[in-house]
Parts: structure tokens; C-alpha cells; sequence
């Protein structure tokens, strides 16, 4: 492993963080090893053929880190206007917003799960831990887990190397860990995926080969291979240690584009041009509120979603309005309120269409 070196930040257990997760690979991984050893064989791929795919991916694959640009930090500033100002993408304890599990705070489960993870490493310092992200292979441009948010920024690939991976969300607590330069146990369950299931990371492929391939053409092109996947549930979890500095650490921010034409577009913009990053739009995700089912996230998220549709549609601006709705905001308790803003945008990327084809 490559010596890492953080002059400009307070803390250096990045290095002992990393080297605790390649112990454990190294005393965990035997069984993952003989599984993708044996996939490869009936695969007919040989190892070299892996190591340069292995080689590939650790030399171009970037992170993505989604989020909501209009949810409100403890500041009551919005999430962009933040990014803005301060210049550098915050975890989820200084800002107190998430799309995922809402409970980052000390005992919270986010807190009891990554101690697991980390094993106790950050101990009761907050703002020092991880950031969330997802390694994008698929070339897909609503990004690698929509899940989490309409827009996302593009790392450059050299931020892996003060990564840690889980194969699926960490709060699972998976048992299937990597590091940039090690991610053998990923590599056979995501393998064993394709293998079994042809299917991984919210697509479908006919063969390993065929993933290969496609993934290679996609990180080799930095092209969009994918319009886009509907996937809320099948990622590689990437866990960022340290800062995220936006002039730094970032090559690009990719937008909603129910977000176009709107007061966030400028800022968009804005933050595009002081950090020198690149910015485009992906289609984004629309639905008539009268097609968000009751069987998906519940009737209260149907019933949200007919509430604070406009002119009968709902995407992620719509939503986001929503919340700094004072009628609506009266109407629910506050968590009830981010859940349902939360469930209806998971209806969004799994039945959505784009948001230009949704009148």
C-alpha cells in the first residue's frame, strides 16, 4: 500500500483505517478467493485477464456522491448553497440531513454500525467521519445509486485510495470489505451475481465477459454507456475517509434536470465555475402522481405524492419544495415528513420516466 499523507488535516488514522480493513481481507478472504477463482475458470477468463480489468478500475473508476441540492443543513442553508460557500462536501453529522438512514448522531444506528465497521477507529469524533458515496462502473447517467440523491459529483479515481468498500450498504454490516488496491472479496460477490443471476449493480448482463467489456468501454470512454437504471438497491458502497474538497478531490457535478430553469440552476453553475468542475444534465426522474402505486412505499406515500404533485407531476424539485411548504410542513411531524419526501423520491427512480417525457 502507497503511504498517504494529509498534511492539511487533523487527524491521521486514515492510514491505520485502511490497514485494518487489508488485515482483515487477509484473514477473511480465503473463501472469496477460491469462489472467484472458480467463476473465472467456468467463466473462461483468465486471472491476467482480471488483474488488467482489476487494474482498470482502479485507475479510472471515479466515486459518486449523490445528494438532494435543496435540503437544508442545521444552518437552514441549502444543501448547494453550502457546497457553495464552504467548498468541501460535509458528512452527515454537520449537516443533519441524509437520504438514507436519518440517525447520525452519537447512539444513533449509523453511529453503532460504522463503529462496528471501523472498529471503534473514530471513536466520539463526528465530523471526521466517513462520507458516502458509490463506485460508478455502469457508465449510467443517473450515476451509480440514485437511491440517494437527484445529483451527484464525479471524483476523480485517485480519491479510492482513501476509500473503503462494502459490497451493498454498510448498515447491513456486510462481511465482503475492499480497499482500492484490494477488492477481492467485492469482486466475488459481484461476480457471483452476474454468474448466477446476470444481473448486478442494477443491470443485466448475459456474461462476466459482457460486464467486462461493457464496464470497460464506459471507463474508457468517460461516456454515458447507460441512459439510466432505476437502481435503489445494488451498489458498492464507497466509504470516504477525510475531506471532500470540491477543487480537489471533484472533476464534476451532474444535475437533475428538474432542476433546469430554476433558482438552482444558477448556483449550479456558480459552483461549476470557482471549483473548475465540469457540469451536465441527466435526464432526471418525473411521475404523474396519479401512477405513484400504494404497494411500493405505502399508501401514506402514495397519498403524500398526490399532495404536493404540481399540476399532477412530482420529480425531485417538486419535492424538494414541498418541504419548505408551510401548509404541508403543518401537516406532518417533522422525521414523518423527511420519510415521506424520502419514499416518494424511491418511487421516482424506480417507475419514474425522464422528466421532459413526462407531461
Amino acid at each position: 500500500m502507497s503511504t498517504l499523507h494529509f498534511p492539511n488535516h487533523p487527524y491521521c488514522m486514515i492510514e491505520k483505517l485502511l490497514q485494518q480493513t487489508d488485515t482483515y481481507i487477509a484473514h477473511h478472504s480465503a473463501a472469496a478467493n477460491a469462489n472467484l477463482k472458480s467463476i473465472l475458470h467456468f467463466s473462461n477468463i483468465s486471472e491476467q485477464e482480471h488483474v488488467i480489468f482489476h487494474e482498470l478500475v482502479r485507475d479510472k473508476a471515479a466515486i459518486n456522491i449523490h445528494f438532494h441540492p435543496d435540503r437544508l443543513t442545521t444552518q437552514q442553508t441549502s444543501i448547494i448553497n453550502n457546497l457553495l460557500t464552504s467548498g468541501e462536501y460535509k458528512n452527515q453529522y454537520a449537516t443533519n440531513t441524509s437520504a438514507g438512514s436519518l440517525t447520525a448522531k452519537v447512539g444513533g444506528d449509523r453511529y453503532t454500525w460504522e463503529n462496528q465497521l471501523f472498529q471503534d477507529i473514530y471513536g466520539t469524533n463526528l465530523n471526521d467521519r466517513p462520507k458516502y458515496g458509490s463506485l460508478h462502473l455502469t457508465g449510467s447517467a443517473d450515476g451509480a445509486s440514485p437511491r440517494f440523491g437527484a445529483c451527484y459529483f464525479v471524483t476523480k479515481p485517485g480519491l479510492k485510495e482513501r476509500c473503503t468498500f462494502t459490497y451493498g450498504d454498510s448498515y447491513l454490516l456486510p462481511k465482503e470489505l475492499g480497499t482500492a488496491n484490494n477488492l477481492a472479496m467485492i469482486y466475488a460477490k459481484l461476480y457471483e451475481d452476474i454468474f448466477t443471476r446476470n444481473t448486478a449493480l442494477g443491470l443485466t448482463y448475459e456474461s462476466i465477459q459482457d460486464f467486462m467489456q461493457r464496464t470497460t468501454a464506459a471507463l474508457s470512454s468517460n461516456m454515458i454507456a447507460e441512459p439510466r437504471t432505476h437502481n435503489l438497491d445494488f451498489y458498492i458502497e464507497t466509504q470516504i475517509h477525510g475531506p471532500v474538497d470540491l477543487k480537489e478531490d471533484v472533476t464534476a457535478l451532474v444535475a437533475d434536470a428538474s432542476f433546469k430553469s430554476t433558482p438552482y440552476e444558477a448556483t449550479f453553475h456558480a459552483i461549476a465555475e470557482q471549483y473548475n468542475l465540469a457540469f451536465s444534465w441527466h435526464p432526471g426522474y418525473a411521475l404523474k402522481a396519479a401512477d405513484v402505486p400504494g404497494n411500493f412505499r405505502g399508501i401514506a406515500t402514495q397519498t403524500f405524492a398526490r399532495k404536493i404533485a404540481h399540476n399532477g407531476i412530482i420529480n425531485a424539485y417538486v419535492i424538494g419544495q414541498a418541504l419548505t411548504n408551510a401548509q404541508i410542513v403543518a401537516d406532518y411531524e417533522s422525521l414523518e415528513l423527511l420519510q415521506l419526501a424520502k419514499y416518494t423520491w424511491h418511487c421516482l427512480v424506480k417507475f419514474g420516466t425522464p422528466v421532459h417525457a413526462c407531461t
